[in-house]
């Protein structure tokens, strides 16, 4: 029986990997590969956020000014085969090549998890009925990674929900976070490509106070999340929720503990890929 190909050693794996390289030794290849993600994810940016259009396309245009007009139309051949890999499947297209380019930050420990376990583990925490969940919770759930990274996770997730027929563009809403503004821009790359409504923080999420460190002012917010009302969706959730809470008992008893488990659902809705730690 004839294997499957290993996810890194596609055609578009090779040819983006292909056509990074031969920046060399002009360019590192490091510096080529943030370029690529960041003057993609700007571009997508400027798109739909007309209050980030300026930075945006300020940001654009430092990028471009390093490289000749050959080189900015191989980042173009680059962002074409990511299309096309996402639009074969779900998967990690950007986590996997950037990690198979050994591009990854040992110091910082990270390291990307391969799609096949995030597909494993959305697989056993999504259940076989998300469409119950949905109607339970009026109409969409949302999800929260921490630690989003290229977004495998959320992706996997992405591709569960698909599979039971459910319209992820509108039954299903993400926030992610990332201490590394490479990651966050891989993730909002690849999350606008496969129409997923999420918005994407820079900050780190296991800092004593992380609402506090995460850049809300340059939130990255994919064309879904844009496109589909969600802003006024998400709103209007927090409005019934807060009447909800002033009509309950005044001595209503207090949440269990968190118990470390990967997946948990909320009185709210928010499935949080990680629960939250005591710190």
């Amino acid at each position: 029986m004839a294997k499957n190909p290993h996810p890194r050693h596609t055609d578009h794996h090779r040819a983006v990997t292909h056509l990074l390289e031969s920046f060399r030794p002009q360019h590192r290849l490091a510096r080529v590969w943030e370029d690529f993600i960041a003057s993609t994810a700007c571009a997508i940016s400027s798109a739909v956020e007309p209050a980030q259009r300026q930075a945006r396309e300020l940001a654009y245009a430092q990028i471009s000014k390093r490289y000749s007009a050959d080189e900015l139309s191989k980042f173009a051949e680059c962002l074409a085969h990511v299309v096309g890999a996402l639009e074969e499947r779900y998967q990690d297209f950007l986590g996997s090549l950037y990690m198979g380019l050994d591009l990854g930050n040992r110091n910082s420990g990270q390291f990307f998890t391969p799609y096949e376990v995030s597909r494993l583990m959305a697989q056993i925490n999504f259940g076989e009925n998300m469409a119950a969940r949905v109607e339970e919770l009026g109409g969409f759930v949302t999800l929260l990674d921490p630690c989003i990274g290229g977004g495998a996770m959320v992706i996997a997730a992405a591709e569960i929900q698909r599979e039971q027929g459910l319209s992820t563009h509108m039954t299903m809403h993400v926030t992610g976070v990332d201490i590394d503004i490479t990651a966050v821009q891989m993730s909002y790359i690849q999350l606008s490509l496969l129409n997923v409504p999420a918005i994407i923080l820079h900050g780190n999420s296991l800092s004593p106070d992380p609402y506090k460190g995460w850049n809300t002012a340059s939130a990255w917010r994919t064309p879904a999340h844009c496109l589909f009302g969600w802003e006024g969706r998400l709103s209007g959730r927090e409005r019934r929720r807060a009447a909800l809470q002033t009509e309950a008992p005044r001595a209503a008893p207090a949440p269990a503990p968190a118990t470390g488990r990967l997946v948990a659902a909320s009185a709210t809705g928010q499935l949080n890929l990680l629960e939250s730690l005591d710190v």
